[in-house]
């Protein structure tokens, strides 16, 4: 049986999904190592676990989304998720709260060029009649990336440390995004 550009684009698209969404959540997972080691406060955990993260993310979905109108679609995907993977990358590497910090903003700026795209995507790839399927099956990438960021990551960090997480989830990213891009 031969597989299909429909379902490889698709299949490609969800893997990417749930790691933008485990990208999301590893920090969350791992909130109490990260808070005890680099002796941050509630209200610095706090700021990482949302604003840092959410609002350069929604700032930019809209410009990011127009990028992808007027260029290449595939381009801008793979692009955010090369630049989300390395920011959760270097997230391992953090030693301060600055530098956590700046990873979580460079995280928030990759997925923002995400989401829009892949839409897209979905609506050029697949005719009206399949568009839900292939919708619904996207949308599931919001709870098995939960489920690897919340559980994957801690189960790995309780072997490791919290930062091998982070490297492994970022290293898989990269060579997503090279995938997405060839």
């Amino acid at each position: 049986m031969r597989l299909t550009p429909r379902p490889l684009v698709l299949g490609m698209l969800l893997g990417i999904a749930v790691l933008c969404y485990a990208d999301r959540y590893l920090l969350a997972g791992l909130a109490q190592p990260i808070k005890r080691e680099l002796g941050l406060s509630d209200t610095v955990l706090g700021v990482l676990l949302g604003p840092a993260f959410a609002l350069l993310h929604t700032v930019l979905g809209v410009p990011a989304a127009r990028l992808a109108d007027r260029w290449s679609r595939i381009a801008v995907a793979a692009g955010g998720c090369l630049l989300w993977s390395l920011f959760t990358a270097l997230t391992a590497l953090a030693k301060d709260p600055w530098l956590l910090g700046i990873a979580r903003v460079g995280v928030g700026i990759g997925e923002a060029a995400y989401q829009a795209p892949v839409m897209a995507l979905i609506a050029a790839y697949f005719p009206p009649h399949q568009r839900g399927r292939a919708l619904g099956l996207m949308a599931c990438a919001i709870y098995l990336g939960q489920m690897t960021g919340l559980a994957g990551g801690p189960a790995l960090a309780a072997a490791t440390t919290w930062r091998t997480p982070f490297a492994a989830l970022g290293g898989v990213g990269l060579a997503m995004a090279l995938a997405a891009w060839l």
